[in-house]
């Protein structure tokens, strides 16, 4: 077909609320989305079957870049472009870079999205000491190997992972 259709509000109470006579909420306090709303939406037309194009799509859209201005103090120098972090397969997603909860590591939450097994490379800016696969609470796995800046990964269908890194 020709048409397509969009679904932008409904109002809700609060999820688990048992309200009764005696409640000290008002009304308008009732609901959720009561008031003014703001929203984003994106049309992105395509042939076919487009998965990875639509979520890439989706995910820049609802996840816009940040710049942030670097102390023109500071030493060193970087190029035009520059990637700390990079994936061999787009269909695997970097969801997070962080700080280890209990050392100066390095954890990387990683998924693989469309429902198939992917063997990548991830590749770092800057040569990690040792390289680990770890758990959601980051607990330490199976080591990885390293080759120069990069680790190889296997992904079952939709598989989350957590890499651990130190440098």
């Amino acid at each position: 077909g020709k048409r397509m259709e969009i679904c932008l509000l409904r109002s809700v109470p609060y999820p688990n609320i048992q309200f009764s006579e005696k409640s000290d909420l008002l009304v308008e306090e009732r609901y959720t989305d009561i008031g003014e709303q703001r929203f984003t939406y994106s049309i992105y037309p395509h042939h076919g079957d487009a998965v990875l194009p639509v979520m890439r799509e989706a995910w820049l859209l609802n996840h816009p870049l940040e710049l942030h201005k670097l102390d023109p103090d500071s030493e060193g120098t970087m190029g035009r472009r520059f990637s700390s972090l990079s994936v061999s397969d787009e269909s695997i997603v970097v969801h997070a870079i962080k700080k280890a909860e209990d050392s100066d590591a390095v954890v990387i939450r990683l998924s693989e999205t469309v429902g198939g097994a992917k063997d990548v490379l991830l590749r770092v800016a800057f040569r990690p000491t040792s390289v680990w696969e770890c758990d959601l609470n980051e607990t330490k796995g199976q080591r990885l190997p390293l080759q120069h800046n990069e680790v190889r990964l296997s992904f079952r269908p939709f598989e989350i992972k957590s890499i651990y890194m130190t440098f």
